[in-house]
């Protein structure tokens, strides 16, 4: 139900607030009036008729009164005909309201306040004879401090008939950074269905930036006041807000951005950055109508966790990663460009170290040209030799320096080559690390399985249970059977595990990427099909032009393009999983194409899979579960090591994600 004059939804249809009245007071007088009323309507109570009462609460009853327009002041709306209005006088008050209590009270209406335009349609002012809190509340004007501002939406098409998602990022002056559209079903891999309802979702980026706030006039103080009250991510309902979301306490971070921060606590130009509760103002929009699945707990302490709740969590994290990702490209482009150059800041130190020596040969020159000069003849010449054994001293010293400049360079690019090296290994370990993890429960079980049969099977026949006669004879071929598959598939897996790892497939050499890829998909066959998945290889060529690279590295891009193909099959029919590998080359280049029929890439993550620690897998309330490092040393792998690219597509040509990786062929051959 709307009321009619604002099109606002009413709320207090649990009576709560008239129990927040007794708690502020014992006297309570209400006076109302609209528009042509030639009196008004005033109401009376006093909460100690309730307690002394026999009667049931509902029975209790007040009489209202008419008063005349002539008993109100000039400066009340109601003292004339036009005027409308409601006044509420709480007497005998039961706090005392100092100083703190006042200041306390006017953080908390400033929190009813959205700072963004065109929530509210009405105004706070506080009158209590004290400068420092009096005057109306706004927040408003602190959002030009933004260096980031994102909006996303969720609404429904009636054209098309179905729910869309769109997010778009702005810089501080307008500019359009990024922007995506998509169909709710492509937004996340479930494809659930939109439980939470349709609602908007604004983000306001505001960190401590004194050149900003200089050039918009504001205060380090002025700054703080306004995030210490605004900061974090509320939700309003029907432009009202619901709390305790946004408030600076455990439960106010509902996103726990908080949390987020702290395992990523480096800088917005460092990748991974989490962004923090006290640097963004955001608020979310919903309201009874679009959104009756998000319904208020009975003590009015937020929205009860339902998950439709968990949906609008999962929606607004990913709103918040794709912003976080635009924020980190932007500081990471900045901060790249000023920077100094490695190569230039090595020669500017060669160019002082020439300068200085020049210097000195002129001075050298100089004293000693001072010495044959008639206007030093009379100069002490013991003193200009001392001068000279200085300056050749010195020269030595700066000599010695020089040498020493670059033996520390020396060390240095030696000790970054070790940690480079050391680095890549530490990548294959994270590797194996992602395969042990995802096969895990599959090798625990088979080699439980093998072993409690071989135990079964050597205890029956030493004690002589069974012989090897029919019907015996062929449960015990069956058991056999089953033990020999059980050991291949531990086999073939421990086999490439070990073998993973040996040195020679960490030098860099000539590799046939066919081969290679040949001898993964073999080594992981019985595990593809214990999950029913059929890989076409059919067009892999038998010879191929060799690429520059480490075996090691190859390897642990099929076994992470696999494990990623095999989380996104999961959901599908058994009949309808399938992953495919196409080997291709050209006079330029090996051109590599992989693609599942699984779920395919959430919009707006093609690019922001390849950064480390971004995981696109997430539990039910939308956090992230994962490493979020195996795509990362793929691309890795395929262009720092072998010089090559790798781009994805979300929708490939088997319905899911296909990426293609194209790697310059060794010249020559």
């Amino acid at each position: 139900i709307k009321s009619n004059s604002k099109d606002r939804v009413l709320t207090g249809a649990k009576g709560l607030g008239r129990l927040g009245i007794d708690r502020l007071c014992n006297h309570l007088v209400l006076t109302t009036k609209k528009t042509g009323m030639d009196h008004a309507l005033e109401l009376i109570i006093n909460w100690d008729d309730y307690e002394k009462s026999k009667l049931k609460f509902s029975e209790i009853k007040h009489k209202i009164y008419k008063v005349p327009l002539e008993s109100f002041n000039d400066k009340t709306p109601l003292k004339s005909i036009d005027g409308h209005g409601t006044s509420i006088h709480m007497l005998h008050l039961k706090d005392v309201w100092d100083d703190e209590g006042l200041i306390d009270l006017k953080q908390e209406l400033s929190l009813l306040l959205s700072p963004f335009s065109g929530i509210n349609d009405f105004k706070i002012k506080l009158k209590t004879g004290k400068k420092n809190i009096d005057g109306v509340l706004s927040s408003q004007n602190a959002l030009k401090l933004a260096r980031l501002k994102l909006n996303g939406l969720v609404n429904f098409n009636t054209e098309k008939d179905t729910f869309e998602v769109s997010c778009k990022v702005e810089s501080h002056d307008g500019k359009i950074i990024f922007s995506c559209e998509s169909p709710w079903e492509e937004w996340f891999k479930d494809k659930g269905e939109l439980v939470c309802g349709p609602f908007s979702f604004k983000l306001y980026f505001i960190p401590l930036d004194y050149k900003v706030l200089k050039k918009f006039s504001f205060q380090r103080g002025d700054w703080s006041k306004f995030m210490k009250s605004n900061q974090g991510v509320r939700i309003y309902r029907d432009k009202f807000r619901v709390r305790p979301y946004g408030e600076p306490s455990g439960k106010g971070d509902w996103l726990s951005l908080g949390t987020r921060r702290a395992s990523s606590p480096g800088g917005v130009a460092q990748g991974g950055w989490k962004v923090g509760p006290n640097q963004v103002v955001g608020a979310i929009f919903i309201s009874r109508i679009d959104n009756p699945n998000l319904v208020d707990q009975t003590n009015r302490e937020g929205i009860v966790e339902s998950p439709s709740f968990d949906q609008l969590r999962k929606i607004v994290l990913k709103f918040i990663e794709i912003f976080e990702e635009q924020a980190h490209e932007i500081a990471y482009k900045e901060k790249k460009e000023n920077d100094t150059d490695e190569d230039e800041a090595e020669n500017e130190v060669e160019e002082s170290f020439d300068e200085v020596k020049n210097t000195f040969k002129n001075l050298k020159e100089v004293i000693r040209e001072s010495q044959n000069s008639g206007f030093t003849k009379s100069t002490n010449p013991e003193l200009n030799s001392s001068k000279l054994d200085i300056l050749d001293d010195l020269e030595e010293k700066i000599n010695k320096t020089q040498e020493a400049n670059k033996k520390v360079k020396d060390i240095l690019d030696k000790k970054i080559k070790e940690i480079s090296e050391e680095k890549d290994t530490l990548s294959n370990l994270a590797t194996l690390g992602i395969m042990t993890v995802a096969f895990s429960h599959e090798v625990l079980e088979k080699i439980n399985f093998t072993h409690n049969n071989s135990l079964m099977i050597k205890d029956n026949f030493d004690n002589g249970l069974f012989e090897l006669l029919s019907p015996h004879k062929e449960k015990f071929e069956k058991s056999i059977d089953r033990i020999i598959s059980n050991s291949t598939f531990v086999k073939s897996f421990s086999k490439f595990a070990l073998e993973n790892v040996k040195f020679d497939k960490r030098k860099r050499k000539n590799i046939y990427v066919n081969l290679v890829a040949k001898n993964v998909f073999d080594s992981l066959e019985l595990l593809l099909k214990n999950h029913n998945i059929k890989v076409d290889m059919a067009q892999i060529p038998d010879r191929i032009k060799p690429i520059r690279g480490y075996i090691i590295d190859w390897e642990s891009i099929f076994v992470n393009l696999i494990t990623n193909s095999i989380t996104a099959l999961e959901k599908k029919l058994k009949k309808s999983r399938h992953i495919s590998l196409i080997i291709s080359e050209n006079n330029e280049d090996v051109i590599i194409n992989f693609a599942d029929s699984g779920c395919g890439l959430e919009a707006a993550t093609e690019y922001s899979i390849f950064k480390p620690m971004t995981s696109t897998k997430r539990d039910k309330k939308g956090n992230v579960v994962g490493t979020g490092m195996g795509l990362s040393i793929v691309k890795t792998f395929v262009e720092d090591h072998s010089q090559g690219t790798i781009e994805v597509s979300s929708k490939g040509r088997l319905g899911g994600a296909e990426f293609i990786i194209r790697i310059p062929v060794v010249r020559g051959n």
